[in-house]
């Protein structure tokens, strides 16, 4: 019986052609004549498992911050795209900018991505604390000559 198996001829297994295959059990191999171990599916499965999860940990952070920057805002929601956002704050800043020159204050420029200077920054809490000095002032002014 032996002489009988020994002279049958399996050929090596292909992707288009049955036969005997090698097991591989890495998860980086990219041959075609071999193939993968239970073990190799698994560990690609949690792999792939994994990085999902991250992505989605990923998602949910920026969409919460999205959310909380929204909050802050008061007039757009988290359903607004992040451009929406910008667009919302950028013109908020730009009316601040206007309100503050109006007033006399002299702000040069708040750029496009929000940055100010620490000096612009002195500037609008100076002038703030000022209008509010003023209008305290103003207040008790009329309160005293009626």
């Amino acid at each position: 019986m032996t002489k009988k198996v020994d002279n049958i001829k399996v050929p090596d297994g292909t992707t288009s052609q049955k036969g005997i295959v090698k097991l591989n059990d890495t998860v980086t191999s990219a041959s075609t004549i071999e193939t993968a171990t239970a073990n190799a599916v698994k560990t690609a499965y949690d792999k792939g498992n994994e990085a999902l999860n991250k992505a989605n940990q990923a998602f949910q952070y920026a969409n919460n911050g999205k959310t909380n920057i929204a909050n802050v805002i008061g007039y757009v929601t988290g359903n607004n795209t992040h451009q929406e956002i910008v667009n919302e704050i950028q013109y908020d800043k730009n009316i601040l900018v206007n309100n503050l020159n109006a007033k006399g204050a002299v702000i040069t420029e708040i750029n496009k991505f929000g940055e100010i200077t620490v000096e612009q920054y002195k500037e609008i809490t100076k002038l703030d604390f000022i209008l509010k000095e003023e209008t305290s002032l103003t207040t008790n002014i009329q309160t005293v000559t009626q």
